[in-house]
C-alpha cells in the first residue's frame, strides 16, 4: 500500500513561459479551477513549504486515515484528484518552448504520427512527484521507483481500471500485459473479470498473448492479418478459444504450426529426416520433453535392425 509522497508545484521557473497576468503576477498562470485545487493541496498535506521567489510549494503526505479523509473531504472522490493532478501535468508542456510544440503538432498532423513531447527535467516541471513510498505486505518500505517495469504496469493498468468506476466507459488497452511475467499473464483476464463483475464496462483489448486468448470467449476474439500493403483483414476463430490448449490458439490466431520455437523445431525437423537412430538418439539430448519428439522415437523404433527370431 502507499506510504508517502511528495508533490512539487511552482509557477516561476527560470525556463518557464514569461508571461505577465492581469493582477501583475507572473509565469505559468494558473486557472480559478487550478488555484482552487492548489488550496485543496495546501490543506490535505501533512506538511509543506513555500518558495515565494519561484511560487514553489513542496507538499509532504504521510498516508494516514486523517490525510485520506482530507482528500475525500476536498476532492470528493479518486478520479476528481486524479483530474486535478492530471491538469497540474499538462503544464509541464508549457516548458517545452513554443517553437517545438507547434513542430510536434504539425508532424503529428502530416505524418500521423504519435510524436511525444520532450522530456522536462524535474527541477523545471510544474507538477513533479517525489519520495513515493509503498510498504509490501512483508511490511517492507520500498521506493515506487525500484519496482520492476511489469510491477509498474500492473499498478497502470489495474490502478486505472480501479479509478474509473463509471458506468458505459469503454477501456481501450494496446498489448497491456506487455511487461507481465508469465503469472500475471495467466491471471489477467481473471483480474480484470473481478474488478469489473458488477459493473457495466466495455473493454477492446489487443494482445499477442495466448493466456489472453485462452481465457476469452470465441465470439469476443478478432484476429487481425495483413492481406496486403494496405488491407488488413479481420477473421474470427472457428473452434472454442475459452479454455484451449496454447498449441491450438498458436495455430488458429498467429499462424503457429507447433507451438515450438523455431530453432527447436528446426532441429526436430532435421531429426525426422536422419537415417541413424543413434544420431537420432543423441540429438534427443539436446531437446526438453515435448509431444513432438514421439515421431523421433517410432523413426528410431522403425531404423533399429530387426532381430531374427
Amino acid at each position: 500500500k502507499l506510504k508517502s509522497f511528495q508533490i512539487i508545484l511552482q509557477t516561476k521557473q527560470s525556463n518557464g513561459p514569461k508571461i505577465t497576468g492581469p493582477n501583475g503576477e507572473k509565469g505559468i498562470l494558473l486557472t480559478d479551477e487550478l488555484k482552487k485545487w492548489r488550496e485543496f493541496f495546501i490543506k490535505s498535506a501533512t506538511c509543506y513549504d513555500y518558495d515565494a521567489k519561484q511560487d514553489k510549494y513542496t507538499f509532504d503526505f504521510y498516508l494516514n486515515d486523517a490525510t485520506r479523509n482530507a482528500f475525500t473531504h476536498f476532492f470528493k472522490s479518486s478520479y476528481n484528484l486524479y483530474s486535478a493532478l492530471y491538469k497540474f501535468e499538462l503544464l509541464n508542456n508549457l516548458i517545452v518552448d513554443a517553437t517545438t510544440r507547434k513542430s510536434i503538432k504539425r508532424d503529428r498532423i502530416d505524418r500521423r504520427l504519435n510524436i511525444k513531447m520532450p522530456s522536462v527535467p524535474n527541477k523545471d516541471k510544474v507538477l513533479h512527484y517525489s519520495e513515493l513510498k509503498l510498504v509490501l505486505t512483508n511490511s517492507q518500505v520500498i521506493d515506487y521507483l525500484s519496482l520492476s517495469d511489469g510491477e509498474h504496469q500492473f499498478f497502470n493498468i489495474f490502478g486505472t481500471i480501479i479509478l474509473i468506476d463509471h458506468d458505459n466507459s469503454l477501456f481501450l488497452l494496446d498489448e497491456p500485459e506487455t511487461h507481465f511475467n508469465p503469472q500475471w499473464r495467466r491471471s489477467f483476464i481473471s483480474h480484470l473479470r473481478k474488478l469489473t463483475k458488477s459493473r457495466k464496462q466495455d473493454f477492446f483489448l489487443t494482445s499477442h498473448s495466448p493466456f489472453i486468448v485462452s481465457d476469452s470467449r470465441k465470439e469476443s476474439i478478432f484476429i487481425f492479418e495483413r492481406a496486403s500493403k494496405d488491407k488488413i483483414e479481420v477473421k474470427y476463430p472457428q473452434q472454442e478459444t475459452f479454455g484451449a490448449s496454447f498449441d491450438n490458439i498458436l495455430q488458429l490466431a498467429f499462424g503457429i504450426p507447433d507451438g515450438m520455437s523455431e530453432d527447436g523445431a528446426n532441429k526436430i525437423k532435421a531429426l525426422k529426416l536422419q537415417d541413424d537412430p543413434k544420431k537420432i538418439e543423441k540429438g534427443l539430448t539436446e531437446l526438453g520433453e515435448s509431444a513432438q519428439l514421439l515421431p523421433l522415437y517410432r523413426r528410431i523404433e522403425m531404423l533399429k535392425p530387426k532381430k531374427r527370431k
